[in-house]
């Protein structure tokens, strides 16, 4: 059957095509890629409308996730730094599910620290951090045709340092996810490289990773644009962040040019306020040299 898959994998196939073509579940489709990209490159194709076709990739030398647009504008959100496990979760994901299919969305980025993961290689903990992850995957949105792809923070990295505990592993029991990279990556939007990071250095961080022309990065849960590069929100109730304003998520509104280059970028900043989501985009920290639009 993996052979079989290999040789579908020639053109860019969905994992509902794959299962259809093998009479395999999807879980068992998601196993049989996750072996085959043990020793291919397994490229991926995004589309808007949230479904994902794989491909064996013989000309790149890492995976490399590729957004394709069928029209000139489309919509994304991006999200980083739930630290699931310090606090009581207090049901944002339910808000983001509803803003997710209201707002006919189906592309998301998550940078990173996605647990909060504890420092301490005790039986005990490893069990509060398999916990941390599976109370997110429990509750963060499962919507059809909506693609996660995501990158691990250094709170998800210390999990796997200290613990042993490889959060990806546990993810991809998601087929709506698509593992990018720890610490850096890039995507492809149409002809331009996006770069997706949270600040951690790691002698295991691929040496191809470029500053691509939009760079979105975690980590330091305030929201601020400088140049290119859009430092996103924290999702977390941090009580070292209690300005309402510095807690949420974006929406990224990106147009391409004819030649398939991001032609312009606008950003949503959204923030939680009791049981809605308020746009507070007026409000963002900007400085200076912007080379995106402060809101649509």
């Amino acid at each position: 059957m993996k052979k079989r898959i290999i040789e579908q994998l020639e053109k860019p196939t969905s994992i509902e095509d794959l299962s259809s073509i093998t009479s395999l579940s999807s879980n068992e489709v998601v196993k049989i890629l996750n072996e085959i990209e043990k020793e291919y490159v397994i490229g991926k194709y995004c589309s808007d409308d949230g479904i994902v076709r794989y491909y064996i990739d013989l000309e790149n030398k890492y995976s490399l996730v590729n957004i394709d647009s069928f029209s000139k504008t489309f919509r994304l959100l991006i999200l980083s730094d739930s630290h699931m496990g310090r606090n009581k979760y207090n049901g944002y994901f339910d808000l983001i599910e509803n803003y997710i299919i209201n707002n006919d969305i189906h592309i998301t980025l998550f940078l990173g620290d996605i647990i909060d993961g504890v420092i301490d290689d005790s039986e005990s903990n490893n069990s509060l951090i398999k916990k941390q992850i599976q109370d997110f995957l429990d509750n963060f949105p499962n919507i059809t045709n909506n693609v996660v792809l995501y990158i691990l923070g250094n709170h998800d990295y210390s999990a796997y340092h200290y613990n042993g505990i490889d959060i990806k592993e546990m993810i991809d029991t998601r087929e709506d996810f698509i593992y990018i990279a720890t610490g850096a990556g890039n995507i492809r939007i149409g002809k331009d490289l996006v770069t997706l990071r949270h600040d951690l250095v790691l002698k295991e961080m691929p040496s191809e990773i470029e500053n691509g022309r939009v760079i979105f990065k975690g980590h330091s849960h305030k929201y601020c644009i400088n140049n290119n590069v859009v430092i996103v929100p924290a999702l977390l109730e941090d009580p070292f962040y209690k300005d309402i304003l510095s807690r949420g998520f974006l929406e990224a509104t990106i147009t391409m040019d004819n030649d398939e280059h991001i032609k312009d970028l606008s950003l949503k900043h959204l923030v939680f306020d009791k049981d809605r989501i308020r746009d507070v985009s007026d409000n963002v920290v900007q400085l200076p040299n912007i080379k995106v639009k402060k809101n649509i």
